[in-house]
């Protein structure tokens, strides 16, 4: 038989994307604070105020944090305390964490709350926390009204009421008197009242009402 000579058609180029259903980024924490900062205020020397700093894990790895307070020049006393060292944050979680405010010292102060974990893309996040501590004494009295009831002619009823500086400086207290016939108080002279000191003022009342 004789040859027969075929055409075959010409091959062709063609560039393609074949998707394996793979993901090139590994898992990783995502860790992120709200809020950046917290202002507490004006706080007396007295007294402790906490806020709230929310930590979360985005990502999709666990995540291991660390939290330290960061108050440059505060070598012996911090105004400032986190209440945890650190923790593990699964995938989508978060954490409250709560911040105090305790002044030592009066006027402004300032401090960081690092948040060191192993995020990849933010390994060291902070939060500015600032406030005022105030020095200043705070009068306190153990109540408003005494009643005593009645009394035998020629007894005496007798009652006290606690008087304290529950501030952070010390407080001077007047002399007291009281109005009102046949009722005495002692002690009469003015006192000098140390932060958390307290006096007790005694009250007399004559008898008569029986």
């Amino acid at each position: 038989g004789g040859l027969t000579n075929l055409n075959l058609p010409g091959l062709m180029t063609a560039n393609a994307t074949i998707e394996f259903g793979y993901n090139p980024t590994d898992p990783q924490p995502n860790v992120t604070r709200t809020p950046a900062s917290r202002s507490f205020g004006t706080v007396n020397m007295a007294d402790t105020v906490s806020q709230n700093i929310t930590v979360s894990n985005s990502g999709t790895l666990m995540a291991n944090v660390s939290l330290s307070i960061s108050q440059p020049g505060a070598t012996d006393v911090r105004d400032f305390a986190v209440s945890s060292s650190g923790f593990q944050l699964e995938p989508g979680g978060s954490r409250i964490v709560p911040v105090t405010f305790q002044p030592k010292r009066s006027g402004a102060r300032s401090a960081s709350l690092e948040i060191s974990s192993d995020d990849p893309d933010s390994p060291l996040q902070t939060v500015s926390l600032s406030g005022t501590g105030l020095q200043e004494p705070r009068y306190f009295q153990s109540r408003d009204t005494i009643a005593f009831g009645d009394t035998l002619v020629g007894a005496t009823a007798s009652d006290t009421i606690t008087i304290g500086n529950t501030g952070s400086a010390n407080m001077t207290i007047n002399p007291a008197s009281v109005s009102g016939a046949g009722f005495t108080v002692s002690p009469t002279g003015a006192a000098t009242l140390a932060p958390g000191q307290q006096r007790y003022t005694q009250l007399l009342a004559p008898g008569g009402g029986i």
